[in-house]
């Protein structure tokens, strides 16, 4: 099972939103990518070169679960 996520942080690493791309098809899997990258923020400034023309970053994560 994976969920994908995209985080998006503006240039001093707060979260702008969390949101999932592709569904894991289990509610708790995708629920818990959620909860687990909205609870370790604010991040670290990013890197200025992951900075678009907005002022953003926006990052793809992968929540695998094998059984």
């Amino acid at each position: 099972y994976t969920t994908e996520v995209m985080i998006t942080l503006n240039k001093r690493g707060e979260i702008k939103s969390v949101q999932i791309i592709e569904e894991s098809g289990t509610h708790d899997l995708d629920q818990a990518a959620l909860d687990a990258l909205n609870k370790a923020g604010p991040y670290p400034n990013p890197p200025a070169g992951l900075v678009d023309a907005t002022g953003m970053v926006h990052m793809h994560w992968n929540f695998i679960l094998k059984t």
